[in-house]
């Protein structure tokens, strides 16, 4: 892993990726996701347990494993398909996996099992912690600290309007649930994409060779696997 890439350009290969890996259209992940409200229409915080709505500046619809995960497996993987296949996408060009080898990626990414709900707040919060995590292994070798740690750092820090942070008590327990989150997705999510076979209804219109495909998307599980491992979760 981090072999692909040089460091410099993995953040921003990382982030049109991640981008390109989102779907588009919330009113499709919503109706993936309705059957969790409640009988007034809340949806409770997959990290605190607190009720609200969507789409009223009380809960986002967020993905456990974030696009920042999926955009730094992509970009690292040495997967000669692989990086093959990425030049061919459009990396301005949100929904252009679309009908290419990358489509189950979306599907898993986007699937029910990956989405839950938090405040705008705490999501941009785990965001960030996650993406300086990651620009930390942009420089080679193992963390300082771990996600779990610096989840921690990020909940307890001001916001970016001057908002105080958590206290430590509330953001140690916010933070070992994201992280219980982020261990209860793991195995399905490798699983999935190490599932991909060349049956796959999403790649009926790809050319080339499935069985080498196929192959990229056991490389791929493998790497997330190995991202896994080197956030410390």
């Amino acid at each position: 892993m981090y072999t692909a890439v040089e460091g410099p350009s993995a953040p921003a290969i990382r982030s049109g990726l991640s981008k390109l890996l989102r779907e588009q259209s919330t009113r499709v992940l919503q109706e993936r996701c309705r059957s969790r409200a409640d009988s007034a229409g809340r949806y409770a915080c997959g990290y605190t347990g607190s009720l609200g709505g969507l789409g009223r500046g009380e809960l986002d619809m967020e993905h456990v494993v974030e696009g920042q995960m999926d955009g730094h497996v992509l970009a690292y993987c040495a997967n000669p398909e692989l990086r093959y296949r990425l030049r061919q996408v459009d990396l301005a060009l949100p929904g252009s996996v679309r009908n290419t080898v990358f489509a189950p990626y979306h599907g898993v990414h986007n699937g029910a099992p990956n989405l839950t709900f938090a405040s705008h707040a705490l999501n941009m919060k785990k965001e960030g912690a996650v993406h300086a995590c990651l620009l930390q292994l942009d420089r080679g070798g193992a963390l300082e600290a771990g996600l779990p740690r610096e989840l921690l750092r990020s909940l307890m820090a001001p916001t970016k309007k001057g908002a105080p942070g958590r206290e430590e008590e509330e953001a140690g327990a916010v933070a070992a649930a994201i992280v219980r989150r982020l261990r209860e997705v793991e195995e399905g999510y490798v699983a999935a994409l190490e599932g991909v076979t060349a049956a796959d209804p999403s790649l009926a219109a790809v050319q080339g060779s499935r069985a080498a495909v196929v192959a990229m998307y056991g490389q791929l599980a493998e790497e997330m696997g190995q991202l896994y491992g080197a956030l410390q979760l």
